[in-house]
């Protein structure tokens, strides 16, 4: 990574929190909270809550020594969840496509701040992927019950 644990980025991520352009950027271990956030509250308005007012479904990055994502049904809410190794996978190869020159081309990234703008869209855009295939283990009935 180049240094993204200290520096302040800008980001722009299409979701309920819809950051305006002028906003200075986060930390990125502000951004993980935030991405599960939007995530849930997008969870949330597809699919409601469970009689208790539990979410249905519920995403998560987890603590894990594997690189994996996994579905799993807890005390009826259908939870999709990200290991802490798989995030920090996906957000360093999303990092290294935004600086892909064809890519930057692609997207007419010019600047570092757009280059930034890029990892974070590259990276919402794979996480969204795992999300959508863990949320399909739940739609197909595929998820692991906790022991």
């Amino acid at each position: 990574m180049r240094g993204y644990e200290t520096e302040r980025i800008r980001y722009c991520i299409v979701c309920s929190m819809d950051p305006s352009p002028e906003q200075q950027g986060i930390p990125l271990a502000e951004l993980w909270p935030r991405l599960a956030l939007a995530t849930n509250q997008g969870l949330l308005v597809q699919h409601g809550t469970l009689p208790d007012g539990t979410p249905r479904y519920q995403f998560e990055f987890v603590d894990s020594q594997e690189v994996n994502a996994y579905a799993v049904e807890y005390f009826g809410v259908a939870m999709l969840c990200m290991t802490i190794p798989l995030r920090t996978m996906l957000w360093e190869t999303s990092d290294a496509l935004s600086y892909n020159t064809m890519i930057r081309k692609r997207f007419g990234v010019q600047t570092l701040e757009h280059q930034q703008m890029l990892h974070v869209e590259i990276f919402s855009t794979v996480q969204g992927f795992v999300v959508g295939h863990e949320y399909g283990h739940h739609s197909l009935g595929h998820h692991c019950m906790p022991r």
